[in-house]
């Protein structure tokens, strides 16, 4: 949480990828260590305090096409994690609170991973982001994995932009990607926060 003038903002961070954790003993103690029900986290509220305005930022990564939720066992109990459609729950319930003050960005690793995002070339991932009014995004490696054609299509396909300050290509005069911007001010209502 950052405190700053006259209003703070809330980073929630709501995506974890359980695959990077390569041994059963990191995976228990890392669910055992790491997992929040962020849906019942005390998070300052946007009435709690009218001399604040309170800003709401979620941001995802390593979503790696899991369009669907995933069967875990931990502890002799059964867990759904990550899907669609728990995001897209999860998004809705933090529009719904924070209205306009609300900011989604993801951080990359979206399509490659899964049965259905090889199966739509990314286009299950890149819809979904559309359908929920993604504010931004930038790119991973995994990206790259079905080329520059794919990925500038998914680009061209995108209702949000892509940005990236840092990514040349090789063998390239230009000093960036196509389809992407370097640089985006977000402004929220009243110009209160840029």
């Amino acid at each position: 949480m950052i405190f700053a003038y006259k209003f703070f903002i809330i980073f929630i961070i709501s995506i974890i990828n359980l695959k990077d954790a390569h041994s059963s003993k990191m995976k228990n103690s890392f669910l055992k260590n790491n997992i929040i029900n962020i849906s019942n986290y005390n998070y300052p509220k946007p009435d709690e305090n009218p001399d604040k305005i309170v800003v709401a930022i979620l941001n995802t990564n390593d979503i790696h096409g899991k369009a669907f939720s995933q069967k875990l066992e931990y502890n002799n109990e059964q867990y759904s994690i990550g899907g669609l459609e728990y995001l897209g729950s999860y998004i809705d319930v933090l529009k719904k609170e924070f209205k306009e003050n609300f900011l989604w960005f993801d951080s990359g690793d979206q399509f490659s991973g899964t049965l259905e995002s090889k199966a739509t070339r990314g286009k299950v991932i890149t819809d979904f982001f559309n359908f929920m009014k993604l504010d931004a995004a930038t790119i991973g490696n995994h990206e790259f994995d079905w080329g520059r054609k794919i990925m500038n299509k998914m680009f061209k396909r995108a209702n949000f932009p892509y940005i990236s300050a840092n990514i040349k290509m090789k063998n390239s005069n230009s000093e960036r990607i196509d389809d992407m911007i370097q640089t985006k001010i977000f402004t929220l209502p009243n110009n209160s926060i840029k």
